[in-house]
């Protein structure tokens, strides 16, 4: 498989689950909101940190040198 077959399979994905789980409370904004209340603070931090180096490692606005999510930062820090 391909990234952007990947990438078409993980929104389906979403997708399949937000649908098949609207009326039963596992949406994905509705696991976030567990966490949040079970942990206020260190809840919204994980998910805005989650987020940002998600949206940096796809934007490339980090150097691979700090970039976790980059295969080289693995191997160079083994």
């Amino acid at each position: 498989m391909n990234a952007g077959q990947k990438w078409l399979q993980l929104g389906l994905d979403i997708l399949s689950h937000e649908f098949g789980h609207s009326d039963d409370g596992q949406l994905l904004s509705e696991g976030a909101d567990r966490l949040v209340e079970r942990f206020p603070f260190l809840g919204r931090v994980l998910i805005i940190v989650a987020g940002e180096v998600i949206i940096l490692h796809l934007t490339n606005l980090v150097s691979e040198k700090y970039d976790v999510m980059s295969t080289s930062f693995w191997r160079r820090n083994r």
